[in-house]
């Protein structure tokens, strides 16, 4: 999965549910921004405008790198406030 991938799997997941979001700008800090797919770009600003994904020191996103173990663990740390709002029931 890309980073790009990622995001958007990130916009519709929260697009789903209760939880307050910011909502995402219309516009992007990243300079690669235009590279990343149409389909893609809401999930990009959405995870930017959310503070969940951050881009690299030279400003861009790269959205077609694949995500790693320790970005999603990063992610799962930028939202906690966000990821802490649910209630996970354990069936036994």
């Amino acid at each position: 999965m890309t980073r790009a991938e990622t995001a958007n799997a990130l916009y519709a997941y929260f697009g789903r549910t209760d939880v307050k979001v910011a909502q995402p700008e219309l516009s992007s800090c990243f300079t690669d921004f235009n590279e990343i797919p149409d389909n893609l770009r809401s999930g990009v600003l959405f995870a930017e405008s959310n503070f969940l994904i951050n881009g690299f020191g030279d400003s861009t996103f790269g959205s077609n790198r694949p995500i790693t173990v320790a970005e999603l663990s990063q992610i799962l740390y930028n939202g906690k406030d966000l990821f802490q709002v649910f209630n996970i029931a354990v069936h036994h």
